[in-house]
């Protein structure tokens, strides 16, 4: 213990005679630690870690629908009655169903996510109350009388700031009385990843809706389950036990739940297996991406590190032969570096909290909250070790390397203790690491770039500027369809009327949203009865294609007049028209709307140029627009197309709405401009992760191809001079120069482009409009990437040109 401390000090004193030395490579392992770290925290709370709360997770498994075999899907409350009353598999089987809430205390009004839950969901999950109590078992039996909710405990902290008399008070949900009966344990937000904030009782559904068929139904799907397993008992076993009891329900209805089928998988945050790939996909291309910076980080470390002990074998030499055994030497080198490290390592765990927390605050989560608990864990600690010990070890493999061959006798005469050449492949094989990370994450970050950039480019054929929305839900409140029908229209009316307003109207879903929703099916024209056609549908308000500015080739827009008691009617997009009637005129032709077996005529009033509806860059997608005021909608969002700044009229379009319902919360405040950010986060979260891998292996391969090209010339300064003496020109030092020193970069760029080729098709699903192998793109990669290491090469090279050979034949 004593030599170890010994060596610290020494160690110590050694790096605070290199200040700067010490300053950058704390802070270049910072961001390379940093940067694993923060991908690694929040991958790890996505797949591994439970939510918080959530006891025993591994004897937890979900159980959803299946259509076909495939997929995993919400399913009825009277399956999930039978399935629980049969399973012995399972020690309890509870239900949920994520959805918004308007919760309103002491003449306040907010919309909240939570969740309508079975009376055994927190029993189930092993959650406790932090105050009151929890849902008993003889509850959830009457929709009118269990009229009971209970509140995570943040939310209780954060609205109410922890007020325990708010247990036992009475408050309104959904615009009808509810009494707070307790808080959850801190930390529990629910079992998902999307999380909510109060939970009633599931039969509450009724009293919301007004009839509980939804009871008895069992092709109504509303819910997923999760259970927890008996004691020894594995997912494979409870889904055999499940298939069975579902297949003796299926034989009693078969025209319900014809084609269905029920699956159970581990319980997982994430929820669906096909989520989880995704996500594991996505992380992956992180991590690989921040590895590889790290990596860049420690060749680039290593040949710095490299010649400082190059610089040192002398004292190293005289060590050896007082004395000191080799292990002592090796000993310090590994102090030195993990005196580097450590800090490096501390300072990246801070970067790490830094960018979890952007990372969440960014999600576009519509309406849900993600709290991923990014607090170390064990996974965590055991991972920022083996990145510590990765830096320490290959950063001073090299230095450690040549420690073991030095020649003392040598060394001691003032000769070089170990081959030349050796050495200097030792550092040109570092600088060829870096060279070769460097293109590979830029060539990541060209493609990636390029994305954005072709994303940024496309035609949404709409015009998204000077659009505000706001969104309302009249439904929680208690609102039946025709007063919401009714209330729309007001809302849609002032609106319109508001000074610095051009043209209001409202939509059930906004554009770009990520989703679509279906009302039926649709016959007519080419499309037979026996075969319809499924569409994305747009339920809208008057003048919606004129406020958001799709052009309309054809007939008329959504009028006023379009109300539950005129024609029903709707406008088709360009697709959809062509699918249905080909070459043929659309407008002032009828199609068919199958719903629950039944057909209703739609009368085509107009045709709208096709444009962006779910995504960013989709396939052109068959979309018909209905009027509001001939559906049942119980939530709209408002458009407002304003003349001037959108925000500026943010505070007057509240106050026209709270005129109609001072209780009516409004949520989801954006902008179009925000709308479009938020569907292009994907890629541009990617690309910025990769642009700034790529800009930092990009720094620290000149910053190492300069040391390699400085380091050349100062150590042929006596060769170089007698050339000269001997007569040779300037070009013959320059070619030589650069040559020696660029000859590892070149080679690294020419591997590091060919295999950013054969690894450009692995990115090609997070592409968008272009060939992933586009030559131009690579082609103006090399010859950008030749003018910088032409520039890292030009100042070690022109110092080469400058040597004196008199001086050079005196320099030892």
């Amino acid at each position: 213990m004593g030599h170890l401390y010994d060596d610290v000090k020494v160690s110590l004193r050694l790096l605070m005679k290199s200040k700067g030395f010490s300053l950058v490579s704390i802070l270049l392992l910072a961001f390379g630690i940093g940067m694993n770290m923060s991908i690694f925290a929040i991958a790890n709370c996505a797949l591994f870690r439970p939510m918080q709360g959530v006891k025993d997770p591994e004897t937890l498994a979900l159980v959803g629908r299946t259509q076909n075999g495939q997929g995993f899907d919400n399913t009825s409350w009277a399956t999930y009655a039978e399935l629980r009353k049969g399973s012995h598999l399972f020690a309890d089987l509870a239900a949920y169903d994520m959805r918004p809430f308007s919760l309103a205390v002491d003449g306040r009004t907010e919309r909240l996510m939570g969740g309508q839950v079975s009376e055994n969901y927190f029993e189930t999950l092993g959650v406790k109350p932090a105050l009151g109590r929890l849902f008993r078992r003889d509850e959830g039996q009457k929709a009118k009388e269990d009229t009971v909710a209970i509140l995570s405990y943040s939310y209780w902290q954060s609205q109410f700031g922890g007020d325990r008399s708010l247990v036992g008070k009475s408050v309104v949900v959904n615009g009808h009385p509810f009494t707070i009966i307790g808080i959850a344990e801190a930390g529990f937000r629910g079992h998902e990843i999307r999380q909510g904030d109060m939970w009633v009782l599931l039969p509450t559904t009724a009293l919301f809706s007004g009839s509980d068929e939804f009871m008895r139904r069992y092709d109504y799907s509303q819910i997923v389950m999760v259970g927890r397993l008996q004691p020894g008992v594995d997912v494979k076993a409870s889904q055999q036990e499940i298939k069975a009891i579902f297949g003796g329900v299926q034989r009693r209805f078969p025209r319900e739940l014809e084609n269905q089928g029920m699956r159970v998988t581990p319980y997982h945050p994430l929820g669906q297996a096909d989520i989880r790939e995704v996500a594991i996909q996505v992380f992956s291309v992180f991590g690989v991406l921040c590895s590889l910076v790290l990596l860049s980080v420690c060749a680039n470390l290593g040949g710095v590190v490299l010649a400082r002990a190059l610089a040192r074998q002398r004292e190293f030499a005289i060590r050896l032969s007082l004395g000191a055994g080799r292990w002592q030497i090796i000993r310090q080198m590994l102090v030195e570096a993990s005196l580097l490290t450590f800090p490096g390592a501390a300072l990246g765990m801070m970067i790490a909290i830094w960018v979890g927390d952007i990372f969440l605050s960014s999600l576009p989560i519509d309406g849900f909250m993600v709290s991923l608990n990014l607090t170390p864990d064990w996974r965590a600690l055991l991972m920022l070790a083996a990145l510590c010990t990765f830096s320490v070890l290959s950063f001073v493999a090299l230095p450690v390397w040549q420690t073991t061959r030095l020649n003392l006798q040598i060394v001691l005469k003032g000769g070089e203790g170990s081959v030349a050449s050796q050495r200097s492949w030792a550092r040109e094989g570092l600088v060829f690491v870096q060279v070769f990370v460097c293109v590979i994450l830029l060539s990541g970050a060209a493609l990636l770039g390029k994305t954005l950039w072709n994303l940024n480019q496309v035609d949404l054929r709409m015009l998204p500027d000077h659009l505000l929305s706001v969104a309302v839900h009249p439904g929680l409140n208690g609102y039946k369809t025709v007063a919401a029908k009714d209330l729309f229209r007001r809302i849609t009316e002032r609106l319109a009327a508001m000074p610095g307003v051009v043209s209001a109207t409202s939509t059930m879903m906004l554009p770009l949203s990520g989703g679509g929703i279906g009302i039926g099916a649709l016959h007519g024209g080419n499309i037979e009865k026996k075969n319809p056609l499924s569409s994305d549908v747009s339920i809208v308000g008057p003048r919606y294609l004129e406020t958001l500015g799709i052009p309309i080739l054809r007939g008329r827009d959504i009028k006023d007049s379009d109300t539950a008691n005129s024609q029903q009617v709707t406008v088709l997009n360009e697709t959809i028209a062509r699918r249905i009637f080909g070459d043929a005129e659309p407008v002032g032709r009828s199609i068919f709307l199958m719903d629950e077996g039944k057909s209703r005529p739609l009368l085509v009033v107009g045709l709208a140029r096709d444009s962006a509806y779910r995504t960013l860059g989709e396939e052109k997608r068959s979309m018909f627009f209905v009027p509001a005021q001939q559906q049942d909608s119980s939530r709209q969002n408002f458009l407002v197309r304003t003349k001037g700044e959108p925000m500026a009229l943010l505070e007057p379009v509240k106050k026209a709405i709270a005129e109609f319902d001072p209780n009516l919360p409004i949520y989801d405040i954006r902008t179009m401009q925000a709308q479009l950010d938020t569907a292009a986060w994907p890629w541009r979260a990617m690309s910025i992760v990769a642009v700034i891998a790529g800009s930092l292996a990009a720094l620290i391969a000149i910053v190492g191809l300069f040391g390699l090209i400085a380091w050349t010339v100062t150590r042929r300064i006596r060769e170089i001079g007698l050339t000269m003496a001997l007569g040779a020109d300037n070009k013959v030092i320059l070619r030589e120069t650069v040559w020696r020193g660029a000859r590892s970069a070149i080679f690294a760029a020419v591997i590091g482009f060919a295999v950013s080729l054969l690894l450009a098709g692995q990115l090609k699903e997070f592409l968008f409009g272009m060939n992933p192998r586009d030559p131009l793109l690579f082609l103006s990669l090399a010859l950008g990437f030749a003018l910088v290491v032409a520039a890292a090469i030009f100042g070690p090279a022109r110092r080469a040109l400058r040597i004196s050979p008199l001086e050079a034949l005196r320099h030892e």
